[in-house]
């Protein structure tokens, strides 16, 4: 069943209900029923000349009241949720009996329930995707402490995309502080490998907008999902978009990190006081180019830390450290500019030994030879591509579909150099924003900024500028 309507005639969000065997009265009442409403629809792109036709029928629907939620739960968590948010907005009047603060409590067991159940028996792929924000909430709203940590441990922990960071912020006040650090900490620690933007934001939420008291069993339950934050940096991985996943439908959410993340986990970090966190989460910061790339993230989380503080960051050694970690990663990168290749020698030492491969490697170390034709059979043209696709050599090939067997055309190109090219014009740029984040400090420091400035001057562009 679906597009259901209430009494009063305005639709009801219960998604599509399943009718079993026996739940229509009479049996077979309905099925030499003329459609109150048919649709036709006609097969799309290449499936062919086909049609299919849906037949629409109204019915009155009638269950047992007290087996409300069970029937809506037929159809998965999101069906309930409207029918438990109007449950528990009247449970909240001052008007409402005693009695019905427990009917709520129930409703929302059996929904945490069948939500619990979904995650482990394949059917969560069958249901509508219900909204976690909104369960939590409504746990907020009835105060229940109980079932707000039985529903983090068993559906957030499992199903978290950061979606829910808001309202998990404003609502954690329900609970303890152990039971609060413990939880959450459990949750970034299952989380942070896929969702380490999300985490860190959860972490900078629960610190400024929670309105949690400083006690010393906030601050510390804060600083326990803050050290497992920090303890996962060291084994975050670029994460590959062709990588198959079982639970793609979750991970796709999964947005990157950024300089924002890293400028929020430092801002978090101190206002806890947490200086060996602080500490630890710079090194693991440093120790992984590959996620936090010092050429591009961590220039713009610098600069970021610059505009929200001011001049007071530049005390901070933390903040030392990042600037000259970008300062000589830059300097050994794009301290001068790409030297242009002086012939068409491309180094490559291919493997396999057969006659068409070693007349590829012969054209690719001939430092004269640009073009090269391959005139030879189609598996051993699959074969040349294979192998300088593999190689990743810097050269085009192109079949000229003329003759028998057909020629494999292939020329070199300066694809590399051209790379390099770019790249150095983006570090140049990251230099110049880096250069003034930082004064003349310390010795080292002072030589850093020189071999910048150095390097700036150096490349074509500010010389042509000059003149």
């Amino acid at each position: 069943m679906t597009r259901n309507l209430d009494t009063d005639d305005r639709a009801v969000e219960f998604g599509s209900l399943p009718v079993e065997d026996g739940e229509i009265l009479p049996a077979g009442a309905l099925d030499s029923e003329a459609p109150d409403q048919q649709r036709l629809t006609e097969a799309s792109g290449n499936e062919g000349a086909s049609f299919e036709r849906s037949y629409h029928r109204a019915a009155l629907v009638i269950w047992p009241q007290d087996r409300f939620v069970d029937v809506l739960l037929q159809a998965g968590p999101a069906a309930a949720l409207p029918y438990f948010k109007d449950r528990v907005q009247a449970s909240n009047s001052l008007s409402a009996p005693a009695t019905d603060r427990q009917t709520v409590h129930s409703i929302a067991e059996r929904i945490i329930a069948v939500w619990e159940a979904s995650g482990n028996n394949g059917h969560r792929q069958r249901y509508k995707e219900a909204d976690r924000s909104d369960m939590i909430a409504l746990l907020g709203q009835l105060a229940d402490a109980p079932l707000l940590e039985r529903f983090i441990a068993g559906v957030v922990t499992r199903e978290y995309d950061g979606s829910e960071n808001k309202v998990l912020a404003a609502n954690v006040r329900w609970l303890d502080p152990m039971q609060t650090g413990q939880l959450l900490s459990h949750l970034v620690i299952e989380n942070m490998r896929t969702f380490p933007a999300a985490c860190v934001d959860l972490l900078s939420r629960l610190t400024r907008e929670s309105g949690l008291e400083p006690t010393a069993g906030w601050i510390a339950a804060l600083r326990e999902i803050a050290a497992a934050v920090v303890g996962a940096l060291p084994d975050l991985k670029q994460r590959q978009p062709d990588h198959p996943d079982r639970d793609w439908r979750r991970t796709q959410k999964a947005k990157p990190v950024h300089g924002t993340t890293v400028v929020d986990l430092l801002e978090t970090l101190a206002a806890l006081n947490a200086s060996t966190l602080r500490d630890a989460s710079c090194k693991a910061i440093v120790a992984n180019p590959e996620v936090f790339n010092p050429a591009k993230l961590i220039v713009s989380a610098l600069q970021l830390l610059r505009e929200r503080n001011s001049d007071a960051v530049l005390r901070d050694k933390e903040f030392q450290r990042l600037w000259a970690h970008s300062a000589e990663f830059l300097l050994a990168r794009s301290e001068q500019p790409p030297e242009s290749p002086k012939d068409w020698r491309l180094d490559v030492k291919i493997a396999c030994q057969c006659d068409d491969c070693r007349e590829l490697q012969a054209f690719a170390l001939d430092p004269a030879s640009q073009t090269h034709r391959f005139r030879v059979k189609q598996e051993r043209r699959q074969h040349l591509h294979q192998q300088i696709d593999r190689h990743r050599l810097d050269m085009t090939h192109v079949t000229e579909r003329a003759g028998s067997p057909q020629t494999l055309v292939c020329s070199k190109t300066r694809a590399t150099y051209e790379r390099q090219c770019h790249r150095y014009k983006e570090d140049i740029a990251s230099m110049a924003v880096l250069y003034p984040l930082i004064g003349e400090m310390d010795e080292d420091v002072q030589t850093l900024r020189a071999r910048l400035e150095a390097a700036r001057q150096r490349c074509p562009q500010a010389k042509a500028a000059a003149t």
